[in-house]
Parts: structure tokens; sequence; C-alpha cells
């Protein structure tokens, strides 16, 4: 359903940068699913700022070429 909102957004020009929620189980497995059923993906690399710790890597999905970014609070 998030995907069918997303992309109904995006078809009428609505840009969505970020899809959010508070991190439930249930919320949590729907972010991964968003993520991992996208065909596309932008990764990023970011230098953690320990340097005795591995780089932090975010994996973004590109819904209909557009990247979102998953967060929560």
């Amino acid at each position: 359903m998030s995907a069918f909102i997303i992309r109904g957004c995006l078809k009428y020009n609505l840009k969505v940068v970020s899809y959010s929620c508070d991190g439930t189980d249930t919320e949590r497995s729907v972010q991964t699913t968003l993520v991992e059923s996208s065909p596309v993906h932008k990764t990023f690399s970011l230098q953690h700022p320990v340097s005795s710790h591995k780089n932090l890597v975010v994996k973004i999905p590109m819904i209909d070429a557009n990247p979102v970014v998953m967060i929560q609070d």
C-alpha cells in the first residue's frame, strides 16, 4: 500500500523524499519491504566519525527513478 501511495504522489509530481515511521516492528517491516522490493538502489558509504568503526552504509531505494529515504524517530 505504501508503494502505491508513493507512486500515486509521484504520478502527480508530488515529490516524496522520505518515508518516516515510529519504529514499531510492523512499520520497520514495511520500510524493509519498500527497500528490498525496489529494483534500483543508490548506496552511499559514509566515513564513521570513530576511525576504528566500519563505514556507515546507506541503501536508498529508487521508486520510479526517485530516491526515497527511510527514516525513523
